[in-house]
C-alpha cells in the first residue's frame, strides 16, 4: 500500500507529452480539485501505470477524482485517482 501522500491513478486522455513514456518521472504542478491552489509533486509512469506523489501530503483524496498535471500554465495530462 502507498504511503498517505502517494496516489495511485491511471491515464487519461486528456492532452499528455508524447515525449513522456513507460518508466519515467517528472516534477509538475498538481491539483485534484477544481479550485485548489497548484501543488508540487512528481509523476512516476511505470509498466504498472502511473502514480503520483505530492510534496506534502493532501487530504480528502477519494478514488474516482481526477488529477491533474501541469507545466506552468499548461494542463499536461490528467488521471483518475484508484486509491
Amino acid at each position: 500500500m502507498f504511503p498517505p501522500q502517494r496516489q495511485a491513478l491511471s491515464l487519461s486522455s486528456y492532452p499528455f507529452r508524447s515525449s513522456f513514456s513507460s518508466f519515467s518521472s517528472a516534477r509538475f504542478s498538481m491539483r485534484i480539485r477544481y479550485r485548489q491552489p497548484l501543488q508540487g509533486g512528481v509523476l512516476h509512469v511505470t509498466e504498472q501505470g502511473g502514480y503520483i506523489v505530492f510534496d506534502r501530503p493532501q487530504r480528502g483524496v477519494t478514488a474516482g477524482q481526477f488529477a491533474a498535471w501541469y507545466d506552468g500554465d499548461e494542463l499536461v495530462g490528467s488521471g483518475v485517482i484508484h486509491r
